[in-house]
Parts: C-alpha cells; structure tokens; sequence
C-alpha cells in the first residue's frame, strides 16, 4: 500500500473515530453533570430542559407572596405542594403560604381546606418543629374566623392550647389569638378569665417586668367592659403605679391606662373624675406631642364632653370650638373627627 493510501486510511478511520465517539463522550458527561445537579441542586431533567427544584420554586412563590402578588403565589406554592416525593420537606411550609395567599384573596373556604391538610400531614411527621405545626394552628383559628365560624375557631384555640405547656410561649401566642377572638364576640367575662390565667402563668416568669403590666392594663379593660367598673379602674390604678415605678419610658401605657379609667367613670356617671382623668391626659399629649396633634385634640374634645355631661354647657362650648378649629386646621373638614366635633358644637348651640 502506498503512503498516500496509508494516510488516507488513518484519516478516515479518524473521521469516523470522531463521528461516533464524540457523541459518546457528550452522552457520558451529559450523565455525569445531570447526576451531579440532581444531587447537587435538585434538578430535574425533562428531556433536554430542566424544572426549577422544589427549593429555588419556593423561594419564587415566596417572593410573588411578599409582593403581594397572590394570585402567582397561590400557583407557584400549589406546585410545590404537589410534588409527590416523600422527602419534600417544603409540602408542610408551601401549604401555609397557599392557605395564606387564597385567604388573601378572599378564598377562605378552599385556605381552610388547604391548612387542615397541611396539619394532618404535619402532625405524621417527626422532623417538623413544634412551633411551626402551633403557626398552622393559629392560622387555622384566624381563617375560621374570617368566615364567621367563631365556634370552630375557639375550638381549634382552646384544643392546641391544651396539648401544650402552661409556660410555652407558642401557647401564650395561642391564648392571645383566642382573647382576640372572645373581644371580637364581646365575650368580655371569658375575655376577664383567660387574661387571668395568662396573668398567672407570666407572673412566675416576668413579675415586675412591663409585660406583666400591659397584661393587667389589658385586664383593667375587660374587667370595666364586662360590668365590674370598680375592680377595674381599681386594677388601672395599680398599673399606673406599676409603670411609674418601671425603668425605661412608659409614657404612652400610662396614657393609654388613663383613658381606660377616665371612659370608666364616665360610664359610671362620675363626668368629673373622668374629665380630671382626661387634662391629665390633655396636659401630657400636649407636653409630648404639641397642640395641634390629633390625638391632643381628641383629648381636648373628651373634656368638653364631659363637661356637657356636668351641664357647664358655657365651658363645653367653648372647649369644644378650640378642638374643631384646631381639627379643621390640622385634619381638614371632610375628617371624620372633624365632622363628629362640629355635630357636637351645633347641637351645644341651639
């Protein structure tokens, strides 16, 4: 064989080498990147595409939900929770954000329906935290609620605090999402009791500390809006003290405290202790936040109220007056505050 044929042969046999091994190497390593992805990230091949993993998809509904934008939420977290794979360990989180996004969109009925599955499927599981399963709970009760099913959902509250430590801070979460439920319903005598218990189950841990006072100022409220003025505005007074001797600034729950007592002698009849309560508050609000501040003007109105209430009708219109030019000024004369003060002056003046 001539040379010339020798190296036509050689290139041939090169040519072919390469027509048919290249494709093999390009299939091998295509195995071997698309093992390493899978194990890697979680990517699953779908013939030459692949489809976002369960986490990065996760992480786009969460985006779309943080948006606002629930509609895509809804959609992307339904994909999550549809995988079928025993390990996706995204189903239990996923299914509380779909619940949220249709409750937000006004879907109520189906969120229900979501968030119950999402307990069952939580409660199966070993590896899931207790306080995440407590957030299904809570969210449940909060959706029941919004249809209208109070019974339900102070049933779904009462049950899981049940199940759980008298000292858990999940079920003081629990217990505050269940007194919100009772106001909701003006249930104020069980409102009086379940603030007790969590009264007595903070004390032991935060006596003295601010928390425990705002719980009592809370109480000071039910006590009043459930008959028992008297115990109440007692109770307020102690939480005045308590503040007062509080380190740090508590201004604004002495404040909020005042208005308690001072609506509570008005409903009792005693106009004058409550104005005294309110030009404490008129004197503070005007120190802290000036004059021309809604909720200094506010103040300046309960006065005149109660002084219309004491039939010093001379002193509650012009009191009155000060509060609606300043309302005018500060909040225009369209605000709700503004039209309720210039009924009350012309009512004063006829």
């Amino acid at each position: 064989m001539s040379a010339l044929a020798t190296e036509t042969n050689l290139a041939s046999r090169a040519t072919a080498a390469r027509v048919y091994l290249l494709p093999l190497i390009a299939g091998v390593l295509f195995v071997a990147v698309t093992s390493y992805a899978q194990e890697k990230f979680g990517y699953e091949p779908i013939g030459e595409f692949e489809v976002l993993n369960r986490s990065e998809l996760f992480k786009k509904a969460e985006l779309a939900f943080n948006n606002k934008e629930f509609e895509s939420a809804a959609a992307l977290f339904q994909q999550v929770v549809a995988d079928p794979n025993d390990s996706n360990d995204l189903r239990y989180p996923a299914r509380i954000r779909l619940a949220m996004s249709l409750s937000n969109l006004g879907r109520n009925e189906q969120a229900e329906g979501e968030i119950r599955k999402g307990i069952q499927d939580a409660e199966s599981l070993d590896n899931l935290g207790y306080g995440i399963i407590t957030e299904g709970h809570r969210l449940l009760g909060r959706i029941l609620s919004r249809q209208g099913k109070y019974g339900d959902a102070e049933a779904t509250y009462r049950s899981r605090i049940n199940t759980m430590e008298k000292r858990d801070m999940d079920a003081w979460s629990v217990r505050d999402d269940l007194i919100r439920l009772l106001r909701m319903q003006n249930k104020h005598a069980e409102v009086v009791a379940e603030l007790r218990l969590k009264m007595k189950n903070l004390r032991p841990i935060y006596d003295g500390d601010s928390r425990l006072w705002k719980a009592r100022m809370d109480l000071a409220e039910a006590l009043i809006l459930a008959g028992h003025s008297l115990e109440g505005i007692k109770e307020a007074r102690e939480v005045i003290y308590g503040f007062q001797h509080l380190a740090g600034q508590h201004e604004e729950e002495i404040l909020k405290t005042r208005l308690i007592i001072a609506r509570a002698y008005f409903r009792l009849g005693k106009q004058s202790e409550a104005e005294g309560q309110f030009r404490i508050i008129l004197e503070t609000r005007t120190r802290s936040l000036g004059d021309r501040h809604p909720d200094t003007i506010r103040a300046l109105f309960e006065i005149a109220n109660c002084l219309k209430a004491q039939q010093k009708i001379h002193g509650a219109l012009n009191t009155a007056k000060r509060a609606l030019a300043l309302s005018h000024q500060v909040l225009g004369p369209e605000h709700p505050d503004t039209k309720e003060y210039e009924k009350f002056v012309s009512e004063l003046m006829r």
